[in-house]
């Protein structure tokens, strides 16, 4: 970086990249989203979370059943 106005203008760049993206830690949520007010809802994700581990769990049954052929 050259000078200070570089440093300035990475920073923006960078805090608003971060604030804009969406956090596990904020259920899916970006910190933009939290700060003006909207609440992190834990079990937003539940019912596809469950979803997906049945389906992968079917998929490694059927993986399983065919290498044993």
């Amino acid at each position: 970086m050259k000078d200070i106005e570089d440093v300035n203008n990475y920073l923006s760049h960078s805090v608003d990249d971060y604030n804009g993206k969406p956090h596990g830690g904020l259920f899916g949520l970006t910190p933009n989203e939290t700060t003006n007010g909207n609440s992190p809802n834990k079990d937003k994700f539940k019912n596809n979370i469950a979803e997906s581990r049945k389906n992968r769990l079917l998929k490694n049954q059927l993986i399983e059943c065919c290498q044993s052929r």
